[in-house]
């Protein structure tokens, strides 16, 4: 089957032709050896050179970073492990009573693949049915979830760390619709394209919104899910956001990685979790200079992979 082109593959051979590097591409162009001289570095998907293995497992297990986080006094979003891989209908009943105490604990939880990114498959439950029929659909594709307590998200912000420092960071603006004054949440939200479970819970669909104001119809902020981003420039916010980076760095050593860190409605920021590859084909997507932006980043990862400084 052929596939389209990735942005990140066009990007990587405007580098490579811009630098005299050489570049073999494999699997279609999920991986890519780039050159230069005597030195190689292979990118697999979007994971670089740069990080060790431990670290990048690390960052893949959503309840393990978590612990790991807790315990060093990094605020951080809890996600609790559930193992649902065992043959023995006890021991899975047992996981599945202990998730549904989670849920009357917290009154909403957000279910996920413990090891997934991009948001796909993560689901809000707020009943014992909305959390049983996740719990289902996502065994069809791994037996290894995590659970983390539903929280009044106001903002989620990525930061791009490159080299161990905040190369950029923007907020991740939820889908919307902007009201006409004529039609309905429900006839203004049937013109975009968006999932099913990304619909905004509670949502009024009847209402008829006044000219210009803007309704959230999404609840999910993954910018593959709808949202788009926005380049943060609130100095008090990038400072606050810059510190718990350098904490993080300075605790798992990694290099280069997207984080992503949530603000509660009492304005708290929290880490949600890390994406050991640097995935931004979304984001280069939204506008030229964007796109421009991501081909620096990974233009100077590239140099790091080769030591070319």
């Amino acid at each position: 089957m052929i596939y389209p082109e990735r942005v990140m593959s066009k990007i990587l051979k405007e580098i490579c032709d811009e630098n005299k590097f050489q570049l073999k591409q494999y699997e279609g162009d999920w991986v890519n050896k780039v050159s230069y001289g005597d030195k190689s570095a292979i990118i697999y998907g979007y994971k670089f050179p740069l990080n060790d293995a431990a670290v990048c497992r690390l960052c893949d297990d959503k309840s393990a970073l978590s612990e790991v986080f807790a315990g060093d006094g990094i605020e951080c979003v809890p996600h609790k492990y559930f193992d649902l891989s065992s043959a023995k209908a006890s021991v899975v009943s047992a996981e599945r009573a202990a998730m549904r105490r989670m849920l009357q604990q917290y009154g909403a939880v957000v279910i996920k693949p413990n090891k997934g990114t991009g948001g796909n498959n993560v689901k809000l439950c707020q009943t014992q049915a909305e959390l049983d029929a996740a719990v289902d659909k996502i065994l069809s594709s791994t037996k290894y979830l995590a659970i983390s307590p539903k929280i009044d998200i106001v903002a989620e912000y990525r930061t791009i760390i490159e080299d161990g420092k905040p190369m950029l960071v923007y907020s991740k603006i939820r889908p919307f619709v902007t009201g006409d004054g004529k039609h309905s949440v429900a006839e203004l939200l049937a013109q975009m394209h968006i999932a099913d479970d990304n619909i905004m819970p509670g949502l009024d669909m009847q209402a008829v919104p006044q000219i210009g104001a803007k309704i959230i119809v999404g609840w999910k902020h993954n910018l593959g899910q709808g949202s788009i981003p926005e380049i943060l420039t609130d100095a008090n916010k990038l400072d606050r956001i810059k510190n718990i980076v350098e904490k993080i760095v300075r605790l798992i050593n990694i290099r280069f990685a997207a984080v992503d860190i949530i603000e509660d409605t009492n304005g708290k920021l929290q880490v949600l979790e890390i994406n050991s590859g640097v995935m931004m084909e979304y984001f280069a997507s939204t506008s030229p200079a964007n796109y421009n932006i991501a081909k620096s980043i990974y233009q100077t990862a590239i140099k790091h992979c080769l030591s070319i400084y």
